[in-house]
This record gives C-alpha cells, sequence and structure tokens, in this order.
C-alpha cells in the first residue's frame, strides 16, 4: 500500500511559512508554501550533499568542468545552494538565460529529497522567471524544499533569491531511484 504524507509547515526548517498541509495543483504556486516564503541566509553552511556517485553531473558534478559547480547543502530539512552566473551563461544581453534557471531548479527539486534520504529523479518540473536575472554582480540563492511524500516519489518547491529579491521559483515531482532510503 502507497500512503502519502503532506509535510507541514511545522515540520519544515525555521521560515515563515504558514498553514497545515501543503499541496496544490494550481497553475501557480499554492501561497501555503510560495518558494518566496523561503528567504535567504547569508552563508551556506550545513552539510554537503553532493554524491560522490555523480560527479559528471552537468549542474552538481565536481569532475565536469563544462558544468555550473553547484554545490548543495543541508540546511535543516531544506537543502541549500548559492551559485554566481558569469557571461558564459548569458540570454538576452547582460541577462542570465531563462533555460539556465530552469536546470537549477530541477537540480534543487531533485535535492529537496537528500536531507530526507530521497533521492529521485525529476519527473515533472515547472518554474516562473520573476524578474530578469543580470550577469555582473549577482549572487544566487536556491532553496529547494520537501513538501509531499509517498511510496513512489515526492512534490518540492524551489526559491531563486538574488539578495532578498525572489527572481525564480518552480515545483515539481520526482520519482524514487530504486537505491533511495524512501523506496520501498
Amino acid at each position: 500500500m502507497v500512503t502519502s504524507t503532506a509535510i507541514t509547515a511545522r515540520e519544515t526548517s525555521s521560515g515563515p511559512l504558514s498553514g497545515d498541509a501543503i499541496a496544490t495543483d494550481g497553475h501557480q504556486p499554492d501561497p501555503k508554501h510560495r518558494a518566496a516564503a523561503f528567504g535567504t541566509l547569508d552563508r551556506v553552511t550545513g552539510e554537503l550533499l553532493n554524491p560522490s556517485s555523480c560527479p559528471g553531473c552537468f549542474v552538481c558534478g565536481s569532475e565536469n568542468p563544462s558544468g555550473l559547480g553547484l554545490h548543495v547543502h543541508r540546511d535543516g530539512t531544506d537543502a541549500v545552494a548559492i551559485w554566481v552566473p558569469s557571461a558564459t551563461y548569458q540570454g538576452y544581453p547582460d541577462r542570465l538565460h531563462g533555460g539556465i534557471i530552469g536546470l537549477l531548479v530541477d537540480e534543487m527539486l531533485v535535492y529537496a529529497g537528500a536531507p530526507h534520504d530521497l533521492w529521485g529523479m525529476t519527473a515533472k518540473v515547472r518554474y516562473w522567471l520573476r524578474k530578469p536575472i543580470a550577469l555582473e554582480g549577482v549572487e544566487l540563492t536556491l532553496r529547494g524544499r520537501l513538501i509531499q511524500q509517498s511510496g513512489r516519489g515526492f512534490r518540492a518547491v524551489v526559491s531563486v533569491h538574488s539578495g532578498e529579491t525572489l527572481v525564480a521559483e518552480g515545483e515539481g515531482m520526482c520519482v524514487l531511484r530504486a537505491d533511495s532510503g524512501g523506496a520501498e
């Protein structure tokens, strides 16, 4: 039997979230779990979550010289990372390409399960670009949060901040890998 568990605001890491069970099927993120409510952090200092089994990953792989080099850390029950874009990832002049944000949101969805010993693969992802992102002098803070899990997978939300400004957010579902701690 597959059971589904909704994670409540009281069960997640500290942050100004409110409400009880967090779930939505609408086209916009539900205000109860909008990634914007996650806030930001000064520095990422928690346990490094990057698995040694994926050194070639384009987004987080430690041995991919062409990759983004994202280092993801645990912050309570969330996964967090700081990333600084460069001109290599330009879309419109002096702006970060929106597809790079899509890659980062996808990656943080997967990492949202890691603090819970859940490793999945993205099955569905949606993201919203809220503000243009400059390429110079920008440091992005990414946060992934698990909001629901079942025996087959989990749902998560992601926020992307530049300073205190929400610049992008996303949500999605991941299916558990067979070797994941939560797989049945």
